[in-house]
């Protein structure tokens, strides 16, 4: 109250300054001068001494040196070395500022505000704590024992104890100022107790950690593969532009004049030089995304001999996509094992003496229509054993309408596409081949494809049964139905449709 220089009483209004228990009020003579007949009664009995805050150094101390409350930033800054009259800082109850100690040397074990029990105030402003310490690299302990209140006008950190290398304080200190500040989002402390604790922590959490990570890893190559319906803006427009495509014509339409989609042309077709020069426009995509598909062709299963050669070119691969219209798998790769514990053995003719023995150790289900069969494999060559892990993700795609099978479709096309999977069926890798090369271009690539010119270079290059008008028209279904759950057909499109 020190600027109140005037003061106007008003008539039949007393003025009084009475009850107050913590609040003190000091020189009376003042609060008379200025304010004529004020009564004074029943606040604090012991009022402690007041100074301003400053910049700690000798000449400061001495001015202060019986001072208990300090209104305003106590800053120690810069010393190289403690003021010889240090020791008065002991008498400090409060400070109602900020109390700033940073970039100092020669603090040693800084015990000087051990009496303090407030720093800050309630109207205290800005963006630094109250209590800031940084850059002390000498600084081993700094006591605070009787510290009970950090104060600031708005939320933010409270306390801020940082880059002193050699500080160190106990799990009950740190714990006390924590809890002053009402919680670790309102303290930025670094010391050396506080590396200690992250690293017991994480010490004891390891295993749990590295358990956690095994099961999120096994979980991305099991369900990983999941869809997610968000797209580019390049990856809709193009999805867009292939529904403007199929729909431009009426699906009978389409059955009737399939024959640039779904059949083959001869050497002498005036078209050939158009499919000559598709393949040439998707030869990044044959060398770099394009899958494997294995023949299927039927085995007898009476013969060891074939069966060995073709569980050969599937035992090459770690992981194999493989499509079956009914569930169970050895319709697409005959005589394997598909009870857990039972297993195979099947002599081959590719090098004298061989064999292989596959056994079924686990299957898990992902979703309704796939199924993850894990096998170990003991493959026996020229006297060597070879021990593997095979797995074989058996999706079953039943029928071919959409949108009933479309969730499981995309989750299995992305499967592949993720992990660059071999695939092999009983009957649908010709579609499947297709779909993979169509999600390829849209959400990999994300380069512009014919519906029609995709089709032509699927049926002249894929080397399988040509693909039939229902299968065209599933092929079509699917590219409608992922535009629709992605939102990206147009709108006059939609209107029309």
């Amino acid at each position: 109250m020190n600027h109140f220089k005037d003061f106007t009483p008003i008539r039949g209004c007393k003025q009084y300054i009475a009850n107050n228990s913590e609040l003190c009020v000091g020189n009376s003579s003042f609060w008379r001068e200025v304010f004529g007949d004020i009564d004074i009664y029943n606040n604090r009995m012991h009022c402690p001494d007041q100074c301003d805050g400053g910049v700690v150094n000798e000449t400061y101390l001495d001015s202060t040196a019986a001072c208990e409350m300090r209104i305003g930033d106590v800053v120690i800054a810069d010393l190289t070395e403690l003021p010889s009259n240090i020791d008065v800082l002991y008498n400090t109850r409060s400070i109602e500022g900020r109390l700033i100690i940073a970039n100092n040397t020669g603090l040693g074990n800084f015990d000087y505000f051990k009496n303090v029990e407030v720093i800050g105030s309630p109207l205290l402003e800005g963006d630094m704590a109250p209590l800031y310490v940084e850059g002390n690299n000498d600084l081993q302990s700094l006591e605070l024992s009787k510290l009970k209140k950090v104060l600031l006008h708005e939320n933010g950190l409270l306390i801020v104890l940082r880059e002193n290398d050699l500080l160190d304080m106990s799990e009950s200190e740190m714990d006390s100022l924590i809890a002053i500040a009402g919680g670790s989002d309102f303290v930025d402390i670094h010391c050396q107790e506080a590396l200690l604790r992250n690293v017991r922590a994480a010490v004891l959490l390891l295993p749990l950690i590295l358990m956690i990570l095994m099961m999120l890893y096994s979980a991305m190559k099991l369900r990983g593969y999941q869809f997610s319906r968000a797209l580019s803006v390049k990856s809709r427009k193009i999805l867009a532009d292939m529904s403007k495509e199929i729909l431009a014509k009426n699906p009978l339409v389409w059955m009737i004049q399939d024959r640039p989609l779904i059949w083959r042309y001869g050497e002498n077709d005036p078209e050939r030089n158009t499919i000559k020069q598709l393949k040439t426009q998707h030869e990044n995509y044959l060398k770099e995304y394009a899958i494997e598909v294995l023949p299927n062709a039927r085995i007898p299963t009476t013969s060891d001999r074939c069966i060995a050669d073709r569980l050969f070119q599937i035992i090459k691969h770690e992981e194999i996509l493989a499509i079956a219209t009914e569930d169970d798998i050895s319709l697409v790769i005959p005589a394997l094992p598909s009870d857990v514990g039972k297993g195979e053995t099947y002599n081959g003719s590719r090098v004298n003496g061989s064999s292989i023995t596959l056994k079924l150790v686990d299957v898990k289900s992902t979703n309704d229509q796939t199924q993850q069969y894990t096998y170990n494999v003991t493959i026996v060559q020229n006297a060597k054993t070879i021990v593997k892990r095979l797995k074989i993700y058996l999706y079953v795609w039943d029928s071919l309408r959409l949108p009933i099978s479309f969730d499981e479709l995309l989750e299995a096309i992305t499967l592949s596409t993720k992990w660059r999977m071999t695939c092999v069926s009983d009957r649908r890798k010709e579609i499947f081949f297709l779909l993979h090369m169509i999600f390829t271009y849209v959400t990999v690539l994300e380069q512009s494809i014919s519906v029609v010119k995709a089709f032509q270079f699927h049926t002249d290059h894929f080397n399988g049964a040509p693909m039939d008008r229902c299968e065209m028209l599933c092929v079509m279904a699917f590219i409608l139905e992922w535009a629709n759950q992605t939102n990206s057909i147009p709108i006059e499109i939609a209107e029309v449709c």
